[in-house]
């Protein structure tokens, strides 16, 4: 119902955003569920990643916005999307990588592991 609301006032847009704002909503639930079957498990420690990496993606944001309006206005369209896409991804990864958020840390690891038996 709210696809049909929204995509009267917003097009398309609004059919995206409908679909989101359900997701989450539907997340949100099953979280409740998941936690009321199991307990506990870890909501802390997944609400401080999901934060830090929301922050980094904001950031990430304003920054390839920023750089692809500045661009814009030196060289073509096409090439200042790619400089500020390739631009915010450097940034969004070197900012999580900071931010020392366990998943990621654990995966750079696995990745060195898989590096070092390759060179072997």
């Amino acid at each position: 119902m709210k696809n049909i609301i929204l995509s009267k006032f917003m097009g398309i847009g609004g059919l995206a955003l409908a679909t989101s704002i359900s997701a989450i909503f539907c997340t949100a639930l099953l979280f409740i569920s998941f936690r009321k079957k199991i307990g506990p498990f870890g909501m802390k420690n997944i609400a401080i990643s999901f934060i830090k990496v929301l922050c980094a993606s904001l950031v990430m944001g304003v920054i390839a916005r920023l750089l692809y309006d500045i661009l814009l206005k030196n060289i073509g369209a096409n090439l200042a999307l790619i400089a500020a896409i390739i631009i915010g991804a450097v940034v969004y990864f070197v900012m999580i990588y900071f931010m020392k958020i366990d998943e990621v840390d654990s995966m750079i690891e696995a990745v060195k592991g898989k590096l070092k038996k390759a060179s072997m």
